[in-house]
């Protein structure tokens, strides 16, 4: 039996869907005045540290709550 395929969680399809409206890594971490190695490393672990969130949606237009699911979006009724 193949092994399955993992969906990739949301916090990190957003983080790449800003790195891509950034113009990639370099771009994005030029933004940020932070070091590219900063933007690999959220990468690979899925997501952008609650601190830079907020940069993150001024720079990219991504909204926070997508960026950060388990601290800024809206609990459902």
């Amino acid at each position: 039996m193949p092994p399955r395929k993992r969906t990739p969680a949301p916090a990190k399809v957003a983080l790449e869907s800003a790195i891509t409206a950034a113009g990639g890594q370099v771009a994005l971490a030029k933004r940020l005045r932070i070091s590219q190695q900063a933007v690999s490393l959220w990468l690979k672990m899925g997501r952008a540290p609650v601190y830079r969130v907020v940069e993150i949606e001024a720079a990219t237009g991504i909204d926070r709550a997508q960026l950060r699911p388990d601290v800024f979006a809206v609990p459902s009724r």
